[in-house]
């Protein structure tokens, strides 16, 4: 994903984001973005942001920070 993406989808400190809260997100345009920069998962640092295709946890994450849904 390019920064300006992950700009995007994690501002304000937020590390939770839905794609169905971008409904102006043109979808080629999306996934050409989202996969521009493959990287080796093995040399990752740290994952910064988990993006959710759909919806099923979205009532979890209300302010869109993990630290802040409560216990699973």
């Amino acid at each position: 994903m390019d920064i300006e993406l992950f700009d995007i989808f994690f501002s304000n400190g937020n590390d939770i984001a839905f794609t169905s809260d971008f409904p102006n997100l043109d979808d080629t345009d999306f996934y050409e973005r989202f996969y521009s920069k493959m990287v080796d998962k093995k040399k990752v640092n740290g994952i910064h942001g988990t993006l959710h295709l759909e919806d099923v946890a979205k009532e979890s994450f209300p302010i869109r920070r993990e630290t802040d849904a409560g216990e699973f």
